[in-house]
């Protein structure tokens, strides 16, 4: 879907059927913009055939196995060295040899966003690491300045001006290259419990998979090679193989629900100060106040209303609770019933959130209505009667059919009001990273959420609007 932004600019744009004679051309002579979608494998641009290469958004996986592992490593160290391997390999494809050049632009929020974090920087090679830092002091001397000052800093690069060539050789002169691979002991056990299984040695599979999973300390990542060991004991033992996958759901719930299901736990609603609980997550997940500005764009750019796109944007608006320093969850996609998304937002009060980001109608129909019902009633079945819920429906419009029967306390978060909300998260996170200061105090940032209207007891009648229904 991202090619259609380029489409107006394209000379021409290449998939899986034309990609060949497309790269054939770029080899031959000039061509203009060239389009190729989500194509990292394979592709060698040397010289005139790419001089600069842009890189708009994160590479996604394709392959069935590849998305679930990818569903289930979210986050996680493992899912973003893979995704920088992936950056670093396509920003490879224009420059061949040591006397090539080509100026690379990594544009998109989840991809300047993934680049920004420790993790993610150290992941890429020592020389790619070094240019990266050499852009951005580059980037430092453009600041305030427009953007047509960055033509001139290409054209540093593409006229091969012997100032920019020296200090970008110069700034790999130090770099020592990479002695030899680092297989880690979690591949060496899989690769070891497969060729195990191969010979139907299930027992020794389990032991291997069970052992690096007991030695794994992030959670998301152990709960997926307990789920691993699970498949493997369910050639030999499949009720020992359901306990295996209990445990492994309970520490990562994103992989395959044992049969018998796993149970609910409740969203704890113990926030007693807004601006610290903030605070703290800012801490925790941006090193400064820049990180934060780009780890905020990058939820915007999936807050939008588009088909397909349901699954991401639950994802966002779990983390988007958080953000704002309330508590949040996915219910459904994590038990299997439940709202799509459920804040806690402090004093026993919370939203049940149902997401129809992807619907393409005038009106809201009776079955996302009865939907939304559901969940209030999954709600008030699991909590008790001393705490509340509102009703929310992120959808284009706010008016149901007249078919459906929404309970009364129901609000929409419309296409307008999401706009206005992205405005404002984008303003709030300037103020927040107008300083270290900023970012690191509580009671400053308790101010600023009461200013946007990001407070408990404003943020619903901001954001949200009263539905109508179709006469």
């Amino acid at each position: 879907k991202r090619a259609t932004f380029w489409e107006d600019v394209a000379g021409q744009t290449l998939t899986a059927s034309n990609l060949s004679d497309g790269v054939e051309q770029l080899k031959r002579g000039h061509v203009g913009l060239t389009v190729l979608v989500n194509k990292y494998d394979g592709i060698d641009l040397p010289n005139d055939a790419c001089r600069i290469l842009v890189i708009d958004g994160l590479p996604e996986v394709q392959g069935l196995l590849e998305r679930v592992e990818q569903a289930a490593l979210s986050e996680s160290e493992v899912s973003i060295r893979k995704q920088i391997q992936r950056i670093e390999q396509g920003m490879g494809r224009g420059v061949r040899s040591n006397e090539d050049y080509c100026v690379v632009i990594l544009m998109g929020g989840r991809l300047t966003n993934r680049i920004h974090n420790l993790t993610g920087f150290q992941s890429f090679t020592p020389a790619t690491q070094a240019q990266l830092t050499l852009s951005r002091k580059m980037a430092e001397q453009l600041q305030d300045k427009p953007i047509s000052a960055l033509v001139e800093v290409v054209d540093y690069c593409l006229n091969r001006n012997t100032s920019w060539v020296s200090a970008s050789k110069g700034a790999l002169l130090d770099v020592k290259p990479q002695c030899g691979g680092n297989v880690t002991l979690v591949a060496k056990n899989q690769r070891q419990a497969f060729d195990l299984a191969r010979t139907r040695q299930f027992g020794r599979s389990v032991k291997l998979m069970e052992e690096v999973a007991n030695q794994e300390s992030q959670p998301r990542m152990r709960g997926w090679l307990k789920f691993q060991a699970a498949e493997y004991m369910h050639h030999i033992d499949p009720v020992e193989a359901q306990k295996i996958l209990l445990s492994a759901a309970n520490i990562n719930r994103q992989v395959v629900r044992p049969i018998e299901g796993i149970a609910y736990v409740k969203l704890t609603d113990s926030i007693a100060d807004q601006g610290g609980t903030a605070a703290k997550y800012y801490r925790q997940l941006y090193s400064g106040p820049n990180n934060l500005v780009v780890g905020v764009n990058s939820l915007l750019e999936e807050l939008f209303f588009l088909p397909e796109t349901a699954s991401a944007f639950e994802a966002v608006f779990m983390k988007l609770g958080f953000f704002l320093g309330f508590n949040a969850q996915r219910p459904e996609d994590d038990n299997g019933k439940g709202p799509d998304v459920l804040w806690a937002l402090g004093r026993l009060r919370y939203l049940v959130i149902e997401c129809k980001n992807g619907v393409v109608v005038n009106s809201i129909n009776k079955h996302d209505c009865n939907q939304l019902g559901g969940s209030l009633n999954w709600f008030r079945t699991i909590y008790d009667s001393s705490c509340t819920a509102i009703p929310i429906m992120v959808h284009p419009v706010n008016t149901f059919e007249r078919a459906a029967s929404p309970s009364s306390e129901t609000r929409i978060l419309t296409r307008e009001k999401l706009a206005k909300l992205k405005l404002a998260l984008h303003e709030y996170a300037i103020a927040v990273a107008a300083s270290p200061t900023v970012m690191a105090d509580a009671s400053r940032i308790a101010e600023l959420l009461r200013h946007f209207k990001f407070n408990e007891s404003e943020f619903v009648a901001t954001y949200t609007v009263p539905f109508k229904v179709s006469q």
